[in-house]
């Protein structure tokens, strides 16, 4: 009597859906949309059948599971967002001009890398012992003359007239930027200024991913 009751619970916990292994028998069972792979086992490769986007390691499902590509909708293979970053092109928000007071203007183009070019362009009042520079202000605590070094001394124009300033920040980060006008002890130094005032400002500005 004791050894029919074992193989009575031998059989049963051996029984159709308490197979710990159906998942990789080498057969498509269950709720397989291939061998071994989708519905509630693991998700199929490129090229294997699929029901739904959930059935592919792609998140992608034409009938069969699709490689990942930087066109599809879907994050993945590596992607930082949706089609963007990591093998796909980096998607970025802040390109372009955005005027500032006093006729002054900020432009801001990415290309590649950490960091991102920017114009600031105003009507200079230099000359005649007076120059003007351009700080920007970093919301990340941090400031950059106009050749992008953090903390940098100022670079002096010493002309009058329509002027453009063009260097490097860091990618990522928010910015705005003031045109400062200051007198100098001495006319054909162009140093040992002072009396620093604000004649231009804008901003906020900067190039940040998307994803």
């Amino acid at each position: 009597m004791m050894r029919g009751l074992a193989a009575f619970v031998f059989v049963a916990a051996c029984g159709p859906g308490r197979d710990p292994g159906r998942c990789t028998d080498g057969v498509q069972n269950g709720d397989e949309t291939d061998v071994d792979c989708g519905g509630s086992c693991e998700p199929c490769i490129d090229g294997d059948h699929c029901s739904a986007a959930t059935d592919c390691a792609s998140g992608v499902c034409r009938d069969t599971c699709a490689a990942a590509t930087c066109t599809d909708g879907v994050q993945n293979g590596g992607e930082f967002g949706v089609d963007c970053g990591g093998p796909c092109p980096t998607v970025v928000t802040g390109t372009g001009c955005i005027a500032g007071t006093n006729g002054s203007m900020v432009c801001s183009e990415y290309h590649s890398g950490t960091t991102f070019t920017v114009t600031i362009s105003w009507n200079a009042a230099g000359g005649n012992a007076y120059v003007d520079y351009v700080t920007a202000y970093g919301t990340n605590g941090e400031d950059y003359n106009s050749m992008g070094v953090v903390g940098g001394s100022p670079i002096n124009v010493c002309t009058t007239g329509a002027t453009s300033m063009t260097f490097e920040l860091p990618f990522g980060v928010g910015y705005t930027y003031k045109v400062w006008h200051a007198f100098c002890v001495r006319a054909d130094a162009c140093s040992g200024c002072g009396n620093d005032v604000t004649t231009a400002s804008g901003g906020p500005f900067g190039v940040s991913p998307a994803c």
